[in-house]
């Protein structure tokens, strides 16, 4: 039990302290019994094990003698017991974690946001002087705010996933108002599901019209997002219903967060060029090439990789990526040799061109 960690926690810290106060009056266990009336066989006994918080409920009565017995005060042992005090109380505690276990998806993100949001509005409760909710409707709460929460998030991933996708273009600065067009899409046909595909084409016009009136976003930019909000909320809805089918048959539905695909993603992408750098010592030693420093020329692997994930594999491009690579003036400082930088290049543009086709797919950008 979280109530248990936390009692032990304070009894440690509350014997420390005790220990301290006696070292600082300069008596030992034995003396500093016999000043709390303790004087027959074993009562330094009681002292050590209120050091060492080994006395599940050490009485007032004792903890003063103790005090009395070192020439201190409550007042020493103050922050202690504030420490211990500030926690919440015990039922809170318990539906804090009851909160915790009932919304946990394994998106951190989600996850977080829905503790703070339930604690946040527990402590408002607090503070207006009311009684705090019963367990189970602050339970069936959070499960409702998770949810929506997490079906926000991975509306937001597919809509600019599909705009990156049709290669658009969006600036910084008109993002927020092109996701909250996006997000009044969504409010729109989450709200109209019941009527017909007339009725909502016309409001989705209107919608969309009332957005081009804002001459800071370029109409193209503006088209572009509506089609991408139309066509997540089309994603979202298939999720939603296999999210359904899942808890019928008793499985939590669980999604990946775009912080598990990019690690993941990174780590294979990370394991390829290391592959490659073992390639490129295999094929210098096999063409009898010994090389004094060999940092300068594996640095150019990472720089290949980036260009064929930037360039794709257009061949005059990276070509010319390459002679740039080989022309850095850096590297000419480093003494290296161009010829062999020009081949450590190809070697890894090939390499890096064969093992991309095996990486998992790279997570859309913010």
């Amino acid at each position: 039990m979280i109530d248990d960690v936390e009692r032990m926690r304070l009894l440690k810290r509350l014997g420390a302290r005790l220990r301290e106060l006696r070292g600082r009056a300069k008596l030992t266990q034995q003396a500093l019994a016999v000043a709390m009336g303790r004087e027959g066989k074993g009562g330094h006994f009681v002292v050590g094990r209120l050091e060492r918080g080994l006395v599940p409920n050490p009485g007032l009565v004792t903890v003063a003698e103790f005090l009395r017995g070192c020439r201190a005060g409550l007042s020493d042992i103050q922050s202690v017991m504030d420490e211990f005090t500030s926690l919440p109380p015990r039922r809170e505690v318990a539906t804090r974690a009851e909160v915790k276990l009932a919304v946990f998806t394994g998106d951190e993100a989600v996850d977080e946001r829905t503790v703070k949001y339930d604690e946040r509005l527990a402590l408002a409760r607090a503070d207006a002087g009311r009684e705090p909710d019963a367990p189970a409707r602050r339970v069936a709460r959070a499960v409702r705010y998770s949810e929506a929460t997490r079906l926000a998030r991975a509306f937001s991933e597919r809509l600019w996933h599909a705009v990156h996708n049709s290669g658009a273009y969006v600036e910084s600065a008109n993002k927020p108002l092109l996701a909250n067009h996006g997000f009044a899409v969504r409010r729109l046909l989450r709200d109209m599901q019941h009527k017909s595909e007339e009725e909502r084409r016309l409001e989705l016009d209107r919608l969309l019209a009332q957005m081009l009136q804002n001459e800071k976003v370029p109409e193209k930019s503006v088209r572009t997002v509506h089609r991408a909000a139309i066509a997540a909320c089309a994603g979202a809805a298939a999720e939603v219903a296999e999210d359904a089918a899942l808890r019928e048959q008793g499985i939590v539905p669980r999604r990946v967060s775009k912080r598990e695909l990019r690690k993941a993603y990174l780590s294979a992408r990370l394991a390829a060029l290391k592959q490659i750098q073992g390639l490129v010592r295999v094929e210098l030693r096999n063409a009898g090439i010994k090389l004094a420093q060999e940092g300068p020329y594996l640095s150019c692997i990472s720089a290949v990789a980036g260009m064929v994930d930037r360039l794709g594999s257009d061949p005059q491009a990276l070509a010319l990526a390459i002679e740039e690579l080989v022309r850095d003036p850096l590297r000419q400082r480093r003494t290296c040799d161009p010829a062999i930088v020009r081949r450590v290049a190809e070697t890894a543009r090939l390499s890096y061109a064969e093992l991309r086709k095996s990486l998992p797919p790279e997570p859309p950008p913010d």
